[in-house]
Order: structure tokens, then sequence, then C-alpha cells
């Protein structure tokens, strides 16, 4: 829907951030919860979802800047990520369900900005501006736009 691989491309990183974005509620209602983060100030009550389960804060602090933390599966056990304390808290009834249209979208207007600081080239005796490059991201922005499906927006 928007190749990592083509031309603006896109890295790993970027498209996990895509699909992070792209996170909707399940057919139940339940909500997408974030996964944890390196070297976040993470306030009491604040919940993660890790490995199908949830973690919620207990003791407010920040998160180790590289390590992530060994998670515990026994129900209330805890853990300490350097400043923060951890309490499992259950499984995540989250069935994983995303908007992949939005994430799409996004993705082509992210490869938009990229396009916009290239130069224009030719090859195999053709030309190619950027400005050609540039509006067909846009052009695809519009129309995964049309496409996504409830409320919101990834920005």
């Amino acid at each position: 829907m928007a190749s990592s691989t083509e031309d603006p491309t896109l890295s790993t990183v970027e498209v996990d951030d895509l699909l992070a974005l792209a996170r909707r509620a399940d057919p139940d209602g339940n909500l997408a919860y974030p996964s944890w983060a390196a070297a976040v100030r993470y306030a009491v009550g604040y919940v993660v979802s890790e490995s199908g389960r949830l973690y919620k804060v207990t003791v407010a602090g920040t998160s180790h800047a590289t390590v992530e933390p060994i998670w515990p599966t026994v129900s209330a056990a805890t853990v300490v990520d350097l400043g923060v304390t951890w309490q499992e808290a259950g499984v995540d009834p989250w069935a994983p369900t995303f908007d992949l249209n939005a994430a799409a979208a996004e993705g082509w207007r992210w490869k938009a900005g990229k396009a916009a600081a290239q130069f224009s080239f030719a090859a195999h005796e053709q030309r190619f501006d950027r400005a050609q490059k540039h509006s067909h991201c846009l052009a695809m922005v519009r129309e995964f736009t049309r496409k996504v499906v409830g409320v919101g927006s990834l920005g």
C-alpha cells in the first residue's frame, strides 16, 4: 500500500511507527494500549501492553534508556524498570486491528516529505522530476485517505 522499499523509502522503524499509529479499537471496543518505550517518564496508572499482557505503573519514574524490562507473567507480579515500577495487570483484551488505509495514507505523506527534498534526475533516456514524485505521493495520500474507516486522524 506504501512500499517501504520503493523510492522514497521508509525505514523499518518508520513502518513500525505507521502500524502503531494505525491501531484502533477492536470489534469489542477494546482499545489498543501502547508498547513500552525507552527513556520515557511514566506516571502512576499508565498502562502498556507487552506480549499480550498489560502492565500498570505503580511507582512513577523514567524508564531505562536502552534495556526493556523482563516482563513478569505471574498475576500482580512487579518489575523495576530503572525509576518505574510496573505491575502485571492481566491479559490484554485487545484483538489486533489496524486501519491500514490510514497507515498507507500517512506513509505516503511521509514519502511526499522525503520527495520534496530530492533532486530531479535522468536515467535510461528518461527525465524524472522531483515534483512528479511529490505529486504522485500526494495523490496516493488522497487515494488512501478516502478509504480510511472510522474517525480519527494520524496527523
